[in-house]
């Protein structure tokens, strides 16, 4: 037998089974009226691999398995003694399928695979059709779980889940092992209703809520004490470094109800982002580049509201401050299309700046947006993620934040883009732009370039 004779049963294996394997049955009953069978199958001749191929039996290892299977008298059938073994995989279990089809309950006492799990569960089905799952797991490799959730695709199948995990040791990304964990989870065919996690980090600890408040909304909190790694995980960005993050919002419910969070880290590091070393090197600001570049740039506190709505981020007035640093942000970013649009400004020497826009009244005057300083640039970024236009504008440098307002204020930005790039008046960045004195060529590098980036801007004439 192979995958085309499973094909034209109706049984999927593809995905894991390629080449022959061999079959023996044993049945009593009359004809295909069968009262009971025992299997035995060899598969060294067949190729086995998990999805995704983290793991392969290459044909010719040696394998074997074998089950029981009886007819129960309300027409359902239970699979008893399932037994599969191979060199890196192994399992042992009993399934009991309805009368109508469909899987009824399940108990696995091991099920292992090297590299990826090792664990026991038991699995019902309850009277409106959900499952309900308990499980006790030694390791897990959740890396294509953690980052389907941040791409949407976590909660695709329709069915309901109510489950039970406690494990010892979870992959969630290449650097991040998260230890002594429990999750409680419940989950309808259409969202998710309620979710208590909790495990600890190399660092720290990580927590995870999800319920009800008092207005009927599904409302979400998360904290973790290594937030670089944990954005990491979610999103594969690796340039961030250690810090506290803590998220506080509502999730949507998929249809008129969007996910919006507000997101706030502490104490943390930023390492080499192209975009960024872009905007600092064309706002003359090489010196807090060559930071980036080395052991990152300190900041003390990023604020972000963040709304997630089909596909795209959309970035509120977000600001992060730090000694040498401050940098506002807001805009777009197509997570789907992996395309942004985002501007703000950079504030250099950020401690100097805020005494002096802490000054009353004049204060006022010179600094105008939350997280600014008196003397800085603007800049846009615009475009896909591997080719990436960015535009500063050090016109707004040493000029009051009320000023700074008028010249972001132009829509076609032409001074920035006129103007001789060696008189302080405008700088820009693009692919494919000409070197004719007025503006400066820069592609951003691809690795990375959308994820760490940002805002909008406009082509050179």
């Amino acid at each position: 037998m192979d995958s085309r004779v499973f094909d034209g049963l109706g049984i999927p294996t593809r995905l894991f089974l390629d080449g022959p394997l061999s079959l023996h049955m044993h049945s009593v009953g009359e004809g295909l009226n069968l009262a009971s069978a025992g299997f035995t199958a060899d598969l060294t001749k067949a190729r086995l691999m998990s999805p995704g191929t983290q793991w392969v039996k290459p044909a010719g290892q040696p394998g074997a398995a074998g089950f029981t299977l009886k007819r129960r008298p309300d027409g359902g059938y239970d699979i008893t003694g399932l037994e599969a073994s191979t060199q890196g995989f192994a399992l042992n279990a009993d399934f009991s399928i309805a009368p109508r089809g469909g899987l009824q309950s399940a108990h696995i006492y091991r099920a292992s695979m090297d590299g990826l799990f090792d664990f026991t569960a038991s699995i019902k089905r309850d009277s409106d059709g959900a499952f309900l799952v308990n499980s006790t797991a030694k390791a897990l490799d959740a890396r294509g779980f953690v980052r389907g959730l941040a791409r949407g695709v976590g909660n695709t199948v329709d069915i309901g889940v109510r489950a039970h995990v406690d494990f010892d040791r979870a992959l969630v990304s290449d650097r991040m092992t998260l230890t002594d964990g429990v999750l409680d989870f419940k989950k309808s065919t259409q969202q998710i209703k309620n979710m208590d996690f909790h495990a600890n980090t190399p660092n720290g600890k990580a927590v995870i809520t999800i319920g009800k408040d008092a207005l009927g909304k599904h409302r979400i909190m998360a904290q973790t004490d290594d937030a670089g790694m944990v954005i990491e995980a979610l999103f594969g960005l690796s340039r961030i470094h250690g810090g506290h993050l803590q998220i506080d919002g509502v999730l949507g419910d998929g249809k008129t109800q969007t996910t919006k969070v507000l997101l706030t880290m502490t104490d943390f590091k930023l390492g080499n982002v192209p975009v960024m070393a872009k905007i600092l090197s064309l706002g003359s600001l090489t010196g807090i580049a060559d930071s980036m570049n080395g052991e990152g740039l300190g900041f003390r506190k990023l604020v972000a509201p963040l709304e997630f709505d089909h596909g795209i981020l959309k970035i509120g007035k977000s600001r992060a401050t730090g000694p040498a640093l401050g940098i506002t942000a807001s805009g777009t970013v197509d997570l789907v299309g992996k395309t942004m649009s985002l501007s703000g400004a950079l504030a250099p020497s950020y401690t100097l700046n805020s005494i002096l826009g802490n000054i009353p009244v004049l204060g006022n005057v010179l600094v105008s947006r939350k997280g600014e300083g008196v003397i800085g640039v603007s800049y846009r970024v615009k475009g896909p993620y591997d080719a990436l236009e960015v535009v500063v504008n050090p016109l707004s440098a040493l000029t009051p934040g009320v000023l700074r307002r008028i010249f972001e204020g132009s829509n076609g930005n032409a001074g920035a883009h006129e103007a001789d790039s060696n008189n302080g008046t405008g700088k820009t960045s693009q692919p494919g732009s000409k070197k004719d004195g007025k503006t400066s060529s820069a592609k951003v590098p691809k690795r990375e370039a959308g994820a760490n980036s940002n805002s909008e801007t406009n082509k050179p004439n």
